[in-house]
């Protein structure tokens, strides 16, 4: 039976403009006084957003994870102030701002003592218009207490909003015992069996809304961990799976390999091997190349706020966030640094120590084109517009080869071009091309973009 590749829609990709371009060719901007930014910030009506708290506490600091950790025995300070924080937007839009969702990450969210978890929960309830919120997202660590964390989220909120995303990474304890290896000392490491007691306390809470984490070198690696997907899908009834490639660093994760020894096939071959499998297990791609969903699932894109195209508030050492208004569009982050970001707090002041300026100076037309990937698929491509992006993916610009990509990932009608649904392949090539070879940024186009001059 021939297979079916329909023209591409926003069931095989959803919110793909994300900060486009990727955020590490937006331009970095220290801030002396953050004041300014905090006066910018305050003239803004935002009536509704999403929210993410940072909490830079683990257990023990696995060597993989790039995240801020502070060290543990600043857990109690830090989680008043970030309480405080929480006051100060509350203070400034008078709880007017509706929330869309609320994502708590880090670090190790249950590892937040239960009763600052609490305080936590009533401070944002006080301070934010959190009734009509779509989703509260929150990632647990098998291995230490989480139980007292769920019944305490579940005083505040419904079953069905809750978004529960488990790290597993791996089904083979060995693979776990590389990846969750502390900096120093010995480690504190899990099981898949921990994680399916994990499954069976949320079901018995009446949580269906699960997410299972997984990390992957490569083909053969998604390949090893395919029954156990299976298993997790059929006996458990998880309905999203999570697929990280440990080497991308776009992922967020450290990478097994030097950028210049990226294997484009490599990545290809990968993603269509969890294409054919999530498909024949009834799961969509929701937000490729990251997030497989069941079929039928009402699944919901608020916690994914990093994809979400409005504002973020950024609640918590190092959290980066966004404020997107008619005005303004802003990238900004909170100060590392303790003893500022307490200090601000203190001082009733946003802990804000970086903002990041739009990026700029590249070629405009390649600006054009790979945002056109990205923003404008439903209007079709050019031909010179696919050349170019082939050039920046070095796919070659052959005609043999051009032909070959033209006749797999489009469709054409009248002069223009189409992705199918196999282009999702060819977007996976153009963000590979975007980490290869573009380091300064792109041009802006038709958007009201923050001068920094404005707070100067």
């Amino acid at each position: 039976m021939k297979e079916n590749h329909d023209l591409l829609n926003e069931k095989d990709l959803m919110n793909f403009d994300v900060y486009f371009p990727p955020f590490r060719y937006w331009s970095k901007n220290n801030l002396s006084d953050s004041t300014q930014l905090n006066n910018l910030i305050s003239k803004e009506k935002i009536n509704e957003g999403n929210i993410y708290i940072h909490f830079p506490f683990c257990p023990l600091q696995c060597k993989i994870c790039p995240y801020l950790k502070l060290t543990n025995e600043h857990i109690i300070e830090v989680s008043n102030l970030i309480i405080e924080e929480i006051k100060l937007y509350g203070q400034l839009y008078k709880r007017q701002t509706k929330i869309r969702s609320i994502l708590i990450g880090g670090g190790t969210p249950n590892f937040i003592p239960e009763i600052f978890f609490e305080k936590m929960l009533t401070s944002l309830k006080n301070n934010f218009m959190l009734e009509d919120m779509k989703q509260f997202a929150i990632e647990l660590r098998p291995g230490i207490e989480y139980k007292k964390h769920i019944e305490i989220l579940l005083k505040f909120f419904k079953p069905g909003i809750l978004h529960i995303s488990l790290g597993l990474q791996s089904s083979y304890s060995e693979k776990i015992k590389l990846w969750r290896k502390p900096a120093k000392g010995k480690g504190l490491y899990y099981s898949k069996e921990d994680i399916e007691k994990m499954i069976l306390f949320l079901h018995e809470k009446e949580i269906k809304n699960i997410n299972i984490d997984f990390m992957v070198e490569n083909t053969n690696a998604f390949l090893e961990e395919k029954n156990y997907i299976k298993k997790l899908i059929k006996k458990f009834n998880i309905n999203k799976i999570s697929i990280y490639t440990i080497y991308s660093k776009f992922m967020g994760r450290k990478y097994t390999k030097e950028v210049s020894q990226w294997n484009f096939k490599e990545v290809i071959d990968l993603r269509k091997e969890e294409l054919k499998i999530f498909k024949s297990l009834n799961f969509n791609p929701l937000i490729w190349p990251i997030y497989f969903v069941k079929k039928g699932f009402k699944a919901n894109l608020e916690s994914l706020t990093q994809f979400e195209g409005k504002t973020l508030f950024a609640i918590g050492p190092s959290a980066r966030g966004t404020i997107r208004t008619n005005n303004l569009f802003l990238i900004y982050e909170n100060s590392k640094n303790l003893t500022k970001y307490k200090k601000n707090i203190l001082n009733n002041e946003f802990p804000i120590s970086l903002l990041y300026e739009y990026p700029k100076n590249i070629d405009k037309k390649i600006s054009d084109n790979l945002r056109e990937i990205y923003t404008n698929y439903k209007e079709g491509f050019s031909r010179d517009a696919i050349k170019e992006i082939m050039k920046l993916a070095k796919l070659g610009q052959q005609d043999e080869i051009l032909k070959k990509i033209l006749k797999n990932y489009f469709k054409q009608k009248h002069n223009k071009l189409y992705l199918n649904t196999k282009g999702l392949y060819l977007i996976d090539a153009v963000y590979w091309a975007l980490w290869k070879t573009i380091e300064k940024g792109f041009d802006i186009k038709n958007k009201k973009f923050i001068k920094i001059s404005k707070l100067n």
